[in-house]
């Protein structure tokens, strides 16, 4: 399609000469600072914010930000001026800008385009050095039907208005590059002083300051001589909010980690990947929820604040509803709740929703986190597998790793792979390839990196492994475990081949830990524990579950770990029940659900008696040590009436799942913190 073409050979209106220079060596130069890369160049110290452009004087070297004129300004301040004179500096920006009759804080802006899609439209219209008009060439698709087709005020048709934080400001003599950040991203804008006048100009770069909102009305694009787009404003640059605070002077974002997370606003917008893994964030849950509704689910929503914790075995937090005088605690699990949905007839329930646990905190673990628990009446745990293979393969897919994910970035080739491993908040990378080296094409990967720092893929597309635990125990240790066997751990069991099986099973665990060069609470674990199955499940969890990479589903666990689980058809001594895991990281846990409420009343009342001697053990540990007792078993437990009550109406057979939201994004992103993946986590 014919359309005007504007180079810097043949169309010298558009690129004003700066001072001493011709107009073809002012648009080289130009061009040359645009550079080539979304990252803005390295900041020129000799540059004089105060306005003008060029270079300042030697005793200005060190000096940069804070005005609002011409040079490079990135965090907005200059070094040396303290965070008041910032502050009033812009404030008066701020009266300046009323009492030319202009808001600097707009009620509104009609923004017809986001970068990206804009940008990916113009682009193949554009060699290197070319500028045309969007209203020139067939942008098609919503890109060119969002174009204006006829303005109020007597402007053209064919503009695009766009808006977004102003993160680095340059200006070189008439012209001024712009780097601004929109939902899509950073994109770069080339004011010319020329097409939007003199005064406009000038206006622009004593008002703007880095960290201000601003709106771009552009009916034309460019390329520079390196290749980088730019849309190029035809009216004056408006300001819709006005900073008063500073970015932080590094482009490369918060340094500080703790800072990060507890100014997150300021996170966003410095810091690359962040947003994006908070989008990817947003994606899984609705890819988990659209999952399950697509398998005739519903999703309803059960009480956060309790009677007393159910559903697991953790520290609730505590609380006072006053005006009824009456103590509750947050809820730990919505297990219970759920499951008396399904006794009063929604055979298919699901709830996305906060979880409380009064615990610690460390990479893995937040006190406040997000879950999924479903329940499917008519079904055991081996069709929660499959529930949950797809739930971890459709967040994969919303987060963009592997073909036709909905996250994929514009531009980019699908096939998750390193085009080198790059694994952090801003997740997998991709290229053409389709696979990381050894593995096959098409796959759905995705970067761990392990605790010797090396980067590890790990394919999400292929069927997830599914072992017994006692297998993997075994293997580990190379001893054998009689769970199960009438003659110990029956029910008509002499007490005396009980307790010395147990001590038996106890030496070889401890010999075995020994091998392996674990020390500390795990020891202690096994010493304390109170029957062959709790000590299995030690043994897993010091042993085998970090080294658990690839998804694993590990089913079949001790029926003394297990209390809400249907024991198991076929093994005695174990569980119908799974947990997930990928990382070394717990994903999943799931039940063919114990439906009989006489055998349930037994569990649920064996466990309170566990925990109490539990934590009996660990009080008399602490006296004789002069210890404070350990937080994290100083709580009490007890049988939900409510839950037993439902449970003898009689519930239909049932497989019940629940998900860790917040671990699930850390996969499919590549993040190494649940901080990374939580808006706003918990912080001392």
């Amino acid at each position: 399609m014919a359309g005007r073409i504007s180079s810097t050979a043949n169309c010298p209106r558009r690129l004003a000469a700066a001072p001493g220079l011709g107009v073809r060596a002012a648009a080289s130069a130009a061009d040359a600072a645009a550079g080539a890369s979304d990252a803005p160049p390295a900041v020129d110290k000799r540059a004089d914010n105060r306005g003008g452009g060029g270079r300042a004087p030697k005793d200005e070297k060190a000096k940069r930000g804070g005005g609002g004129g011409g040079g490079r300004q990135r965090g907005g301040g200059r070094v040396g001026s303290s965070a008041a004179d910032i502050r009033a500096g812009r404030l008066a920006k701020v009266a300046d800008l009323r009492a030319k009759g202009l808001e600097p804080y707009a009620y509104s802006y009609d923004q017809t385009h986001l970068s990206r899609a804009l940008l990916v439209a113009v682009g193949p219209h554009l060699a290197p050095g070319e500028q045309k008009r969007f209203a020139d060439v067939d942008l098609g698709g919503d890109a060119g039907a969002a174009l204006t087709t006829a303005d109020s005020g007597g402007g053209p048709a064919g503009e695009a208005r766009l808006a977004g934080r102003l993160v680095a400001k340059r200006v070189m003599g008439r012209l001024a590059f712009l780097r601004v950040k929109d939902a899509d991203g950073p994109f770069q804008v080339f004011v010319d002083a020329s097409v939007i006048g003199d005064e406009a100009f000038d206006a622009m770069t004593a008002t703007t300051d880095v960290g201000d909102v601003v709106g771009l009305t552009c009916a034309e694009a460019r390329r520079t001589d390196r290749g980088e787009l730019s849309v190029v404003p035809t009216r004056p640059v408006e300001i819709l909010t006005k900073s008063l605070a500073p970015l932080p002077e590094k482009w490369q974002g918060l340094k500080d980690i703790e800072k990060r997370y507890r100014q997150r606003h300021v996170d966003l917008i410095v810091t690359p990947g962040v947003r994006e893994t908070l989008v990817a964030r947003s994606r899984c849950v609705g890819a988990v929820r659209r999952c399950l509704e697509d398998r005739g689910f519903i999703e309803v929503e059960t009480p956060v604040l309790e009677d007393a914790s159910g559903g697991a075995d953790a520290r609730p937090f505590l609380t006072k509803h006053n005006a009824l005088d009456k103590n509750l605690c947050l809820r730990i699990a919505t297990e219970l709740h759920l499951k008396r949905l399904v006794v009063g007839g929604m055979d298919r329930v699901f709830e996305i929703g906060r979880i409380f646990r009064n615990e610690g905190v460390s990479s893995r673990h937040n006190p406040e986190f997000t879950s999924v628990e479903c329940y499917q009446a008519y079904a055991d745990y081996e069709v929660m597998m499959d529930i949950a293979e797809e739930c971890v393969r459709a967040c994969a897919r919303a987060a963009g790793v592997g073909a036709g994910g909905d996250g994929a970035r514009a531009g980019e080739p699908t096939g998750a792979t390193p085009s080198g491993p790059r694994p952090g908040p801003s997740g997998p990378c991709f290229d053409a390839s389709g696979a990381p080296d050894g593995g096959a094409p098409g796959g759905l990967w995705v970067p761990w990196v392990d605790g010797s720092g090396e980067t590890v893929w790990i394919d999400l597309g292929k069927p997830f492994r599914r072992v017994p635990m006692l297998t993997l125990v075994e293997e580990a240790t190379g001893e054998t475990f009689a769970l199960g066997d009438p003659a110990t751990t029956g029910p008509d069991a002499d007490p005396v081949a009980v307790a010395a099986a147990l001590a038996d099973a106890k030496d070889r665990a401890r010999a075995a830990l020994a091998a392996k060069g674990v020390k500390g609470k795990s020891v202690g674990r096994i010493i304390d524990a109170p029957s062959l199955g709790h000590v299995v499940n030690e043994l897993f969890e010091a042993l085998c579950e970090s080294s658990l990479v690839d998804p694993t589903f590990v089913t079949d666990h001790p029926v003394e770990v297990s209390p809400l689980a249907k024991p198991h058809r076929a093994a005695p001594g174990r569980v119908e029940r799974f947990e997930l895991f990928a990382c070394g990281r717990e994903l999943a846990n799931a039940f063919s659900e114990l439906t009989d409420p006489v055998d349930q009343r037994k569990r649920l009342e064996a466990q309170v008696a566990s925990h109490a001697r539990a934590l009996d053990i660990e009080r008399a540990r602490a006296e004789k040590k002069g210890d404070a007792v350990d937080v994290e078993m100083d709580y009490t437990i007890a049988v939900d009436e409510e839950f037993l009550r439902a449970l003898e109406q009689g519930m239909p057979p049932t497989a019940g799942l629940g998900i860790g939201i917040d671990r699930l994004v850390m996969l499919v992103t590549g993040s190494a913190s649940i901080r990374d993946v939580i808006a706003f986590p918990l912080l001392k």
